[in-house]
């Protein structure tokens, strides 16, 4: 995605910066920042608020210049072949978490979430043309 947006400004990282590097994890990514060994990178906004609320980064360790536009992200599928009965059973256990109960909120603090919403092959229709369009202008035999 942030390929995508920075595309829309018309900056193709490869030529516009002098290099491109990828470490694998955003809390990599922000560590690379703060330690000056890149001077930008891309990584989840989740991630970076939760380095900065557990103290694993400080406020004057990097400046957030930018954010991407929201969508959809972090996605929980089934293979097809599962019935429906086990597709409902599984839906619903993420549906039901709630941060108002103790125990569901622990579930959720684990992978920075506060909820789940329903969604369908619809949902991810503008994310589709983004990834074909990407892997067009960039073949995705690229290291990432």
């Amino acid at each position: 995605m942030p390929r995508f947006f920075l595309e829309q400004q018309n900056i193709v990282p490869e030529s516009f910066f002098n290099g491109v590097e990828y470490s694998g994890a955003h809390d990599k990514t922000a560590y690379r920042v703060r330690d000056g060994r890149v001077d930008i990178g891309v990584a989840n906004a989740e991630t970076v608020r939760s380095m900065l609320k557990d103290g694993r980064l400080d406020k004057d360790d990097i400046r957030i210049f930018w954010e991407t536009p929201p969508y959809a992200n972090y996605v929980w599928a089934l293979q097809p072949e599962f019935d429906e009965a086990t597709r409902a059973v599984m839906r619903d256990a993420f549906l039901i978490l709630t941060p108002e109960n103790d125990r569901h909120a622990a579930i959720l603090a684990e992978i920075n979430a506060k909820g789940f919403i329903p969604a369908d092959a619809d949902y991810f229709e503008d994310l589709e043309q983004i990834a074909v369009e990407t892997d067009r202008l960039f073949p995705s035999d690229r290291t990432q």
